[in-house]
């Protein structure tokens, strides 16, 4: 915690943005097109909808009288709406067989708990640009498997995957965006990731309307993910996390980038002199800071009740 006496202030990441941009053109930049892989993860949770949920069906047994999209006792023989067609009419997963459609939405869920875990370990462990685009690749490879699966347990295993990568990717993706602008901007850098959110909605519809068939849905849904992971080569990891690895060098390179205020050059000597004295500072508290696991979340009564209602609500 920052002391009042600014003699005895401890050094802060925050303090290399009274040196340079807050949110300049390179940022922006970056920022939007991370911003933009909202677009891929979106286009996944649309599948829940289309590809893997239940249309309109109705009874064909005769003499047989039963309300749209309900199940009756008497009634042996459904029939779907067949302007678009999903694993759930493809495998007749009504009735007694809609506990299998749960599964298969749930599962995805599951994954997304799971991935949220696993990611901010992964994150800090290796990086916010590895995790985001190793999860990006896995959430992407798994949805295009789910096309060629001839089961409904293959279906909830793959979407279990699928789910696991978008949380990883999620966790990872909205680090990197605000650890990118000064701490003026980030308010807005963290409400802005969603606007694409809207776009990957919109794609997602387009697809099912052409493509009326779940699995070529599913094809093309994944190949979003696939178009955005060439700007792995180009993009700039957290120079946040950087100096918390120690590797300056790399980090001042991109913060260089930010360029200094009001369009001035930046004085490299004075932003490595920071850096320098914002790595001692984190050593200085990593001696006195208590390490905390996973684990810590079930010791004590209250912490067991909380972790347990934050996992029943995902």
């Amino acid at each position: 915690m920052e002391k009042e006496d600014g003699s005895n202030r401890e050094d802060t990441f925050d303090d290399v943005f009274s040196q340079i941009k807050s949110f300049g053109r390179y940022q922006h930049c970056v920022y939007w097109f991370i911003t933009a892989m909202k677009i891929p993860m979106a286009v996944q949770f649309g599948s829940m909808i289309f590809s893997y949920g239940t249309q309109k069906f109705k009874c064909d047994s005769s003499n047989v009288t039963c309300p749209l999209s309900k199940c009756c006792n008497n009634c042996t023989s459904y029939s779907f709406d067949q302007k678009y067609v999903s694993a759930v009419s493809e495998w007749g997963l009504i009735c007694d067989r809609a506990y299998v459609t749960a599964f298969m939405q749930s599962s995805f869920y599951m994954g997304m708990l799971c991935g949220s875990i696993v990611g901010g370990w992964v994150a800090d462990r290796f990086g916010r640009k590895k995790c985001m685009f190793g999860s990006l690749f896995l959430m992407a490879a798994f949805s295009l498997c789910g096309a060629f699966v001839n089961s409904p347990i293959a279906v909830i295993i793959v979407r279990f995957c699928v789910g696991n990568g978008i949380a990883s990717t999620m966790v990872s993706h909205y680090a990197l965006s605000i650890e990118l602008v000064g701490p003026t901007k980030r308010t807005f850098a963290g409400v802005a990731t969603g606007l694409f959110w809207n776009v990957g909605g919109a794609i997602d519809v387009t697809i099912a309307y052409l493509l009326p068939y779940w699995r070529h849905t599913v094809i093309a849904g994944s190949i979003p993910g696939f178009l955005f992971l060439p700007f792995y080569l180009i993009l700039p990891e957290s120079p946040r996390w950087l100096v918390t690895q120690g590797r300056l060098d790399e980090a001042q390179t991109i913060l260089e980038k930010f360029g200094g205020k009001k369009d001035k050059p930046v004085d490299k000597q004075q932003l490595r002199s920071t850096l320098e004295k914002v790595r001692n500072a984190q050593l200085q508290q990593q001696k006195v800071r208590q390490n905390f696991h996973i684990i810590d979340l079930f010791k004590t009564p209250r912490l067991r009740r909380f972790s347990l209602v934050i996992g029943f609500s995902w």
